[in-house]
């Protein structure tokens, strides 16, 4: 979970866990997610140790992985909801 490539992992995991709703992949998530950030320094760069451009190329690729494994996620509960719902009986 604590890899620098994590968050492509977390990125896949978000998709299979759109199609499996299996909360293995969401635990997932969330302890590479928590990994990530801890990494974060507070003005909201990682890689800090390296240079100013690497630090910005990496951090800009890696809020572009998260927004990804966000907009997974919430079309994931979108379609767990539909899911609930049509088992209730609200789509007849």
């Amino acid at each position: 979970y604590q890899s620098d490539f994590s968050h492509k992992i977390a990125w896949a995991a978000s998709l299979l866990y759109s199609i499996t709703a299996d909360l293995k992949y969401l635990e997932a998530i969330e302890k590479i997610t928590k990994s990530f950030f801890s990494k974060q320094s507070s003005n909201g760069l990682w890689y800090q140790d390296k240079d100013i451009s690497t630090s910005y190329d990496q951090s800009a690729e890696i809020a572009c992985w998260f927004i990804e494994i966000s907009k997974n996620l919430l079309l994931s509960q979108k379609s767990i909801n539909i899911r609930e719902n049509q088992k209730l009986g609200g789509n007849k």
